[in-house]
């Protein structure tokens, strides 16, 4: 099966496995159980502010490992 962007999610799944635990997590939470980031900030143990953040840096992250 395909993701919803035509990734296979094998190569996602593998990309998702590169990243640190923390980042991993933190899209998890995010994009997998579809949590708002003030429950992600609860969940981590961080501030909403750093929550998106984290968010923003794991999403920069992980498009790099895709496109690389």
């Amino acid at each position: 099966p395909e993701s919803p962007d035509h990734l296979p999610f094998e190569v996602l799944d593998d990309a998702l496995l590169e990243l640190p635990e923390k980042d991993r997590r933190t899209l998890l939470l995010r994009y997998f159980e579809n949590r708002p980031f003030r429950e992600i900030a609860h969940s981590l143990g961080i501030g909403e502010d750093a929550a998106q953040k984290r968010t923003s840096r794991a999403l920069d992250s992980l498009a790099n490992i895709l496109l690389s």
